[in-house]
Order: C-alpha cells, then structure tokens, then sequence
C-alpha cells in the first residue's frame, strides 16, 4: 500500500517536471516586477511574451530566461541589459519582437540580435547604438522594421 502511495506521488509530479523550468523563468519575471503571457493554443501553454519595461532585469537574469524557448516577444527597455546579455537573446530562436530601448546594447549587441532568424520589429530608441551599426543591422536583416 505505502509502496503504492509513493508510485502514485512520483507519477503525479512527473508530468509537471517538463515544465519546472519555464515555471522558474516566469516566477524570475514576475519577482522582478515584470510580466508574462502564455499560449493556450499550444501543447503546454509555453511562455510567449516577457514585458520586463523598466525593471532592474540584468544579464543574469536573461541567462535564466533561456528555458522559455517559444519566445515571440521580448521588452527589456529601460533595464539594465547589456551586450553581454544579447549573448542570452541569441537563444530564443523563435523571437519575432525586441525591445531594448533606453539600454546599454550598443552595436556589438546589435550584431548578435541580427542573429536572430524570426525576428521582425526591433525597437533601439535610446539605446547606444549608432546609426552605422543600424545600418550593418539592416544589411543582414533588410525586412527587420527598426524603430529609433
């Protein structure tokens, strides 16, 4: 009977372990004040957007975002980000929206965001980055809207 007890207790945290954690990266967003949306729609309802707008986000922090890999959506203006912290961005292949004005991303961070194989609309406004590096941007991803 004990025995089970203790089989049906591991089964019924099994199945939540797949998404320990996206849990973990979405309990960050929300301590750092920021917040997330989820899909529905999908098995699993992954974390697609992350609003982080004008919270202390940093680097670190990004780091242990990388488990959200259905990420469409990213706003990290007015937070602490660096281009270091690009090097995290760079993992979420699936990134069709970044935001990262107001920051201290310059154009070396521009060039690992160029990486980025989905992504669409990128907003610079602020951000140190000079009208060189927007253009290099645009020269390995001439469809990204930019927004200055």
């Amino acid at each position: 009977m004990t025995r089970s007890l203790l089989l049906l207790a591991l089964a019924g945290t099994a199945g939540g372990c797949s998404r320990a954690p996206e849990d973990r990266a979405e309990a960050l967003v929300r301590r750092l004040g920021g917040s997330v949306a989820r899909d529905d729609r999908l098995p699993g309802a992954p974390v697609v957007s992350v609003h982080l707008r004008e919270t202390a986000c940093t680097d670190a922090d990004l780091k242990q975002l990388t488990a959200l890999t259905h990420l469409v959506s990213l706003n990290l203006s007015k937070t602490q980000v660096t281009d270091t912290g690009m090097q995290e961005v760079h993992h979420f292949k699936e990134l069709r929206t970044l935001a990262v004005r107001e920051t201290a991303v310059t154009d070396a961070g521009l060039r690992v965001i160029a990486q980025l194989p989905n992504l669409t609309s990128l907003y610079v406004g602020g951000a140190n980055v000079t009208r060189a590096g927007i253009d290099e941007f645009l020269k390995t991803r001439p469809t990204c809207e930019i927004s200055e």
